[in-house]
């Protein structure tokens, strides 16, 4: 090969044939760092799982109820039971005896026999004054001794109105079950709702004292 063909072949491999202005041409555009276009762009978030929080607040709640039962036998009555033979147990007896029969003792239409799993929603109706309310929720564990529903789209309490139920120990070792209840938009008036969730939740502590004693 002539000195002048390896000369023109060497100039064509490093770049340096002038086929455009200093600074511009292939080897000068090589040398500057390349940011492709979608790097350019911010990253979209990524989208989170819908936390309890979140359909809690989707609403503004407000308390409707909070109430105490003795887990106990009783005698039925109009609008309340008169205790009797009450249960000396403790609360982790209550949650064992519902893990292993869950609507044996929870007194609610359509609420499984199998204890719930976290998120997991019952299609639950609540009969009050003969009337059938549906009443869906999803469950959610909460401490040892308890858990609480979150209303969902159809309730009559209002999507995202939660009840909470949660059972202890009173000083004299008797066993007792709290529940309290927040509601969005209720379709029913407040007393009829107070009534009927008394009347439940009530039964529902006898009819644990009863698996119970």
């Amino acid at each position: 090969m002539s000195l002048l063909r390896k000369v023109l072949v060497a100039t064509v491999a490093s770049g340096a044939l002038v086929l455009a202005t200093p600074g511009t041409g292939a080897a000068a555009q090589a040398r500057k760092p390349v940011t492709p276009a979608i790097a350019q762009a911010a990253p979209a978030a990524a989208p989170t799982p819908a936390s309890v929080a979140t359909e809690v607040k989707a609403k503004k709640l407000r308390k409707l109820y909070s109430y105490t039962f003795t887990a106990g036998h009783c005698f039925p009555s109009t609008f309340r039971c008169i205790t009797y033979t009450v249960a000396k147990k403790h609360p982790s007896k209550a949650m064992k005896k519902l893990k292993s029969c869950f609507n044996c003792t929870f007194p609610v239409s359509g609420a499984p026999k199998k204890y719930p799993k976290r998120g997991q929603k019952l299609p639950l109706k609540a009969c009050w004054f003969k009337k059938v309310c549906n009443a869906p929720v999803k469950f959610y564990p909460r401490g040892k001794y308890g858990w609480y529903f979150v209303a969902q789209k159809g309730h009559f309490d209002g999507k995202g109105s939660t009840v909470y139920f949660r059972w202890y120990q009173d000083k004299k070792k008797v066993l007792r079950l709290h529940v309290y209840a927040y509601v969005a938009n209720p379709s029913v008036p407040d007393w009829a709702n107070r009534t009927g969730a008394h009347s439940t939740w009530e039964k529902f502590a006898s009819n644990m004292a009863k698996a119970l004693t």
